[in-house]
């Protein structure tokens, strides 16, 4: 970090994403309030959402703007009725509330501090991408963008429009259960196929016959490839995926392209593609 910021560290805002499936990001709409009393109208909306501990987890939050106008009822109404629903729901903002564990922020921000590079605060992945969203040059404006994060044992799921998140949320099952699959894959292909055997037909040869014990050797039997670890799985999705570097001791049978490796890895994607849909 120190090589990378150079001598420009000292006094640089740092941002941390912290990297957790423990975490909650949701977008409420609240009265338009400011100050304690908007505090006050985040946390109990919340906390009736997601009863969470005080004690466990740290809120935060960041006004994205004024709610979208409520769209009209379908179906006549009386006059009073009417402009009670106006009133009720015409001053409001989009919040984006965030909810992740003391623990694991404070672990985040210790190493920063050791490090001598104390942190200004620190981020999920959902609101990183909305920044990056928001900087000058990106092509917009844009309806709806959808973007999915895919971690070691979590994946992050986000809908963005042009200046706001407009729904967010967390998956337990990241690259591990691709990484899974790549190695049962090579385990099995590693290993003999007893019922291959039974649908060979030998013929044991006489001396003197070609094949015998004074005739040409037989061609070896084709060598399977070696079982996986989980490692070099991990790190063989990072290099035909996302062009990493390609993980050394690697058989032949283990170099393989990209409709390969997705082939192999489907079960793991389905799974993921069906808790997404949820």
């Amino acid at each position: 970090m120190e090589r990378a910021l150079g001598k420009g560290a000292e006094g640089t805002d740092i941002w941390a994403v912290l990297r957790s499936p423990d975490v909650d990001l949701t977008v409420l709409s609240v009265p338009k309030l400011s100050g304690d009393k908007l505090d006050a109208a985040v946390y109990w909306t919340l906390q009736k959402d997601k009863k969470f501990s005080e004690d466990e987890y740290a809120l935060d939050y960041l006004v994205m703007g004024p709610s979208a106008a409520p769209q009209a009822t379908a179906g006549a109404k009386a006059e009073g009725a009417a402009e009670k629903e106006k009133k009720d729901t015409g001053a409001r903002l989009d919040v984006l509330t965030c909810l992740a564990r003391k623990a694991d922020v404070d672990a985040l921000a210790t190493a920063f501090r050791q490090a001598r590079l104390p942190l200004t605060g620190v981020t999920l992945t959902p609101a990183a991408l909305l920044n990056l969203y928001r900087l000058p040059g990106v092509p917009g404006p844009v309806t709806l963008v959808a973007n999915i994060h895919v971690e070691n044992d979590f994946t992050a799921i986000g809908l963005y429009t042009s200046d706001r998140i407009v729904f967010s949320r967390y998956i337990r099952s990241g690259a591990k259960g691709m990484a899974d699959e790549l190695v049962e894959h090579f385990r099995a292909l590693s290993k003999p196929n007893a019922t291959d055997l039974h649908d060979i037909d030998l013929e044991l040869p006489l001396p003197g016959t070609p094949g015998g014990a004074d005739g040409p050797p037989s061609a070896p039997l084709p060598i399977p490839p070696q079982a996986l670890d989980y490692d070099h799985a991990v790190a063989l999705i990072r290099h035909v995926l996302m062009g990493g570097p390609e993980p050394e001791g690697l058989d032949p049978e283990h170099r393989l392209d990209r409709e390969q490796l997705l082939e192999i890895v489907s079960p793991a994607l389905e799974r993921l593609a069906r808790q997404v849909d949820r």
